[in-house]
């Protein structure tokens, strides 16, 4: 009877002691997807246990991009998360996307050749975590700027009704940037991933 209940209280131990020792851990590797983050695939660096630091590559079916932040959370089995957090795209073209969620080969539009976006997120979080293992799901809100680089495709319509008005005069309206147009947004987001310690 002592030996059972000496056996269950070492597991007992072990299972409460389990983020203990993966907080001993400094260094490990993280995977996530979420929005607009796209996939991710991250290096981990821990300085003290309460704090992750983490930076890498990431996919958002456009484009190859990256990502660096930090997370704050606390010594528990399941334990709330403060995450703040980067990012860029490179430029990418977005039509092939577009073309493959609408099933139209042939849409086309010329501002999003070269899309890209970067994006800053602020996420609150449950993480749960045994031994070398963590499981998060993060939630918040991101701020996402991008520009366009073409943008007479907004302009068609516009100059087409004009040209109708205007011929007899001799006169064609336009609109000309010196710079490229940009957008800047709020939006929510939300990431779920795993954190192996190494």
């Amino acid at each position: 009877m002592k030996a059972v209940l000496l056996s269950v209280l070492a597991a007992a131990t072990l299972t409460v002691a389990s983020p203990a020792h993966a907080q001993e851990r400094h260094f490990g590797i993280m995977i996530d997807g979420g929005l607009p983050d796209g996939a991710n695939a991250s290096l981990i660096f821990r300085p003290i246990s309460n704090i992750r630091l983490h930076a890498g590559g990431n996919y958002n079916a456009i484009s190859a991009g990256f990502r660096a932040g930090l997370t704050v959370a606390f010594d528990w089995l399941v334990s709330p998360s403060l995450t703040v957090e980067g990012g860029w795209f490179l430029p990418g073209d977005a039509n092939s996307l577009i073309q493959r969620l609408s099933g139209d080969p042939e849409w086309s539009m010329s501002a999003l050749e070269q899309f890209r976006y970067n994006y800053a997120n602020a996420h609150l979080g449950l993480e749960l975590s045994t031994w070398r293992l963590t499981l998060y799901l993060h939630a918040g809100a991101s701020m996402v700027r991008t520009s366009f680089n073409d943008v007479s495709f907004a302009l068609e319509g516009v100059s087409d009704q004009s040209d109708a008005q205007d011929t007899s005069n001799g006169f064609t309206p336009t609109v000309e940037f010196r710079t490229a147009p940009r957008l800047r947004m709020f939006i929510p987001s939300a990431q779920i991933g795993l954190v192996f310690y190494l």
